[in-house]
């Protein structure tokens, strides 16, 4: 037996929906279409209830709209920040703003290290003989100040 076809304007008025809303629920596959302004009455009417369920139990895969889509966005949201906090907890993850603080402080004590290095060695460098000594002596002067940086334990703010 073949199930039964109804016009727009019948499966609208069933649906409590504007035509123009059956014809666009058509088009994104939750209504059947049987023919041209013709529509199968039970698989329209199971179409559009199937809907609604997705709609408002937040279905994995249905299209979600309206309050449905922000209280699972607003999920999502939650259990990120919660993801986030547990990497922290784990020192994972830093914040930017503890990254830029602590970069900063390397800078401030990278640039107080190497703007002492005329002062301390202008007299030594003065007293060489030869480029190739007051080379040696300022490359000197550069590793050790590299090699205290790099061995100063900076904790985090």
């Amino acid at each position: 037996m073949a199930e039964q076809v109804i016009s727009l304007e019948a499966i609208a008025k069933l649906l409590s929906l504007d035509p123009r809303r059956v014809q666009q629920l058509a088009k994104e596959g939750v209504i059947p279409k049987a023919a041209r302004g013709q529509y199968p009455l039970v698989g329209s009417v199971r179409g559009y209830i199937q809907y609604l369920q997705s709609l408002a139990y937040g279905s994995a895969g249905a299209e979600q709209t309206g309050y449905g889509l922000e209280r699972t966005r607003l999920t999502r949201v939650k259990a990120e920040l919660q993801e986030i906090e547990l990497q922290r907890r784990r020192q994972e993850v830093v914040l930017a703003q503890e990254v830029e603080e602590t970069w900063g402080l390397m800078i401030m004590r990278m640039k107080s290290k190497l703007s002492s290095i005329p002062n301390r060695l202008a007299q030594r460098v003065r007293a060489t003989r030869t480029n190739a000594q007051a080379k040696e002596i300022i490359k000197k002067a550069i590793d050790e100040g590299l090699r205290e940086l790099s061995e100063t334990e900076i904790e985090s703010p």
